[in-house]
């Protein structure tokens, strides 16, 4: 039944017996799904730390839990904040290699004056701070200062 479903959006071209590996894959089950939740983002606050990996769904745990010490939430050039994007519409704002067609490229900058504003802010204003296509940070770099693509 999965496999029929997913078939047209996915452009399974396989029979429907087919028997490799993916075609068998099944979606988790809720208490798997549970599990995943449970063990890799509550019991795991004591290690969270702000990266260019953490999506705003994690951020907002990581804040909610009150486990967390302030300073791991706060991005690494606080109390500025820069921002570097790409759109068409200031609400739709992009990573520089996310899916879209946006047109411009865009960088801002904001100075907080607490802990708590940066971490309420970035917890609660989803379509200013994070992309809307992987939900992770806009003011972490994406690319490695050390090592740049050429």
């Amino acid at each position: 039944m999965y496999q029929n479903r997913l078939g047209p959006m996915t452009r399974f071209l396989r029979p429907n017996d087919c028997s490799c590996t993916i075609c068998r894959r099944q979606p988790p089950f809720l208490l798997a799904s549970a599990s995943n939740t449970l063990f890799r983002l509550v019991l795991e606050l004591d290690r969270f730390a702000l990266t260019n990996e953490t999506t705003h769904g994690q951020y907002v745990i990581a804040v909610r839990s009150r486990r967390v010490p302030t300073r791991r939430l706060l991005p690494p050039d606080f109390p500025f904040v820069c921002l570097r994007f790409r759109c068409d519409a200031f609400s739709r704002k992009l990573h520089h290699y996310c899916q879209g067609n946006e047109t411009w490229e865009v960088e801002m900058k904001r100075t907080f004056g607490s802990d708590l504003e940066a971490i309420r802010s970035l917890a609660v204003l989803k379509n200013l701070f994070w992309c809307r296509h992987c939900r992770k940070g806009l003011f972490l770099s994406t690319v490695c200062l050390q090592h740049p693509i050429l």
